[in-house]
Parts: C-alpha cells; structure tokens; sequence
C-alpha cells in the first residue's frame, strides 16, 4: 500500500473513531413502532381491518449491567391528526447478555390496567439506554373472519415482520438541560388507586373522596423555570396548578380535588387520570416524552 493510501485509511480511522466517541456522549435511544389490538371497522383508512400485534425484543450486548427506561408515545388515539398521550410504561434492568421484551398485553397490563384507550393502539416504544443493545421488533397480523353469528374473530398469521431498530442518532456533545418529571409520592398499590398510595392522595377525615396528588421533580442537568402541570380528568375536566423554578434535583408537591363524576356511581368506583407536568411546553427539557403519566384513585368507601 503506497504512502498516500495509507494516510487516507488512516485519516479515515482517525475520522470514524471521532465519530464514535462524540456518538457516546449521548445515551443511546431507540424507538420502535407498536401496533396492537383489532380494527374492526373495513371502511375506516387509518388501518385496514383485521388484528395486529407487536413485541419488541431487547438484548444487553455491552459488558456492564444497565437500565432501560421504556415510553410509550400514542400516534393514535386520537383519531384526528393531534398528538397523542405519552405514558410510561416500566423501567428494565438487565445484566449482560440478558435479553427482555415489551408486548401488546405489557403495555395493555403495565399502561393501560383498567382497558386501551380504543379498539387499537399505534405509536412508538422508545426505549433509553446506558449502553448498546440489540434491538428487534416483530409484528404480525391477522384478518378478522366471521363466524355463524356475527363476531368477528382473528383468522391465521397473514403477515409477519421482523425489523432491526437502530439507535437514533445521538447528539454531537452534552447538552446541559432540565427534565421534568411527574412522579407519585408514595408507591402504587396493587391494584392501584388505594388512598395514600402512587397518586392518590390519603383518605379525607371527613369520609369523603381522596384527591389526586404529585410530585414535580427536576431530574436534568439545569434549572426549569417556572411551569404549570395540570391533572386531566378526560371528560370530567382538569386541574392546573403552578410549579416555581426548580434547580436540577429538586421537587415540588401539586395536589387537586378529584370531580366527584370521575368516579362513576359505584362506592368504590375508581378514576383514572393523567399527570402532565409542563403542560404549557415552556420549559426546554432534555426529553420531552416523559411528561405524562397515568394515575389511578378509588373512591372512600363512606
């Protein structure tokens, strides 16, 4: 090899080992899609009917253990082109060599406890690492076929895909900025919505129904000015309440009552609600995915 080539293969290298260390300043993100459930209607264009799954495979390649932070970010519901609600889902530790999944019934059972928000979902897993994976996302799908009465039932596998997701492309360097987060004061009962566990606050003294509480938590590299956060009872109405700046670490403590119609008719009927902090989007986050999470409460028994 002459003089010249090899300091082009060397520049090269030079170049390409560069790239590398810059790429791992940066965690690595991967973001896969999710179909799941059954679309039961043949004149509706968002998706054609039949039944869908998805699993998203995970493997640990790197040599130390790690913490996956797992989102889910809805595309549809709703069904009119406007973003949709971003939940978190769980967050997986795995050692080396070890492998994990995310499916429909995870995100049905983890996200989702008291029923999907429609017939089916579709949006994205993003899955935030501390080192390389190995990522795969199968999805399958499966006409709907009809029975002597009139339910529709899924037939055999029609479609099965496999498809190798690659991490997103990482920033050029560190990048100093807040993350707000909702998190619940207490931990969440199983099942959750007992008062005084997650983000349901305790019984009252008066016997009457306990009210949503959170905590806003600063958990990035720089202050977050001053926000609101807002609890979304869907059709019940919401609640917003002010969050003064925050230095990285820091928290504060938001609480609202619980619209009595929330929680249906029952004596222990349950409301389900969301926790959206930065709900005005006027804080510059480092992620902007992990503002929403699902709360539960059951109401007092009188």
């Amino acid at each position: 090899m002459s003089g010249f080539f090899k300091s082009v293969v060397f520049a090269c290298l030079a170049c390409l080992t560069a790239g590398a260390a810059l790429a791992q300043e940066a965690p690595p993100r991967y973001a896969a899609k999710m179909v799941c459930g059954t679309q039961p209607d043949p004149k509706v264009l968002q998706l054609v009917q039949g039944v869908y799954a998805s699993i998203v495979n995970v493997l640990n390649i790197s040599g130390e253990d790690q913490t996956l932070t797992v989102t889910l970010a809805l595309a549809h519901p709703p069904p009119a082109p406007l973003p949709g609600g971003v939940y978190s889902v769980a967050d997986i530790s795995l050692a080396p060599g070890q492998a994990a999944a995310v499916d429909c019934d995870d995100i049905a059972a983890l996200t989702f406890p008291f029923g999907m928000p429609d017939t089916y979902i579709d949006g994205f897993v993003l899955i935030e690492a501390e080192g390389p994976l190995t990522v795969q996302a199968v999805y399958t799908a499966a006409p709907l076929i009809k029975d002597g009465c009139c339910h529709g039932h899924p037939g055999p596998v029609a479609s099965i895909d496999v498809e190798r997701i690659e991490p997103v492309a990482a920033q050029s360097g560190p990048v100093s900025r807040a993350d707000l987060l909702p998190e619940p004061p207490t931990l969440e009962s199983d099942p959750p919505g007992q008062p005084g566990t997650g983000f349901c606050g305790p019984r009252p003294a008066d016997g009457g129904p306990p009210g949503a509480v959170a905590l806003v938590r600063n958990v990035g590299s720089a202050a977050a000015g001053a926000s609101t956060a807002t609890f979304d009872f869907g059709a019940f109405g919401s609640e917003d309440r002010p969050v003064p700046k925050l230095e990285p670490g820091e928290k504060h403590e938001i609480a609202a009552p619980i619209p009595t119609a929330c929680f249906g008719t029952a004596n222990d009927g349950t409301c389900a609600f969301d926790v959206i902090v930065d709900s005005g989007a006027v804080v510059v986050e480092t992620l902007e995915t992990n503002n929403l999470r699902r709360g539960y409460c059951l109401r007092a028994r009188q």
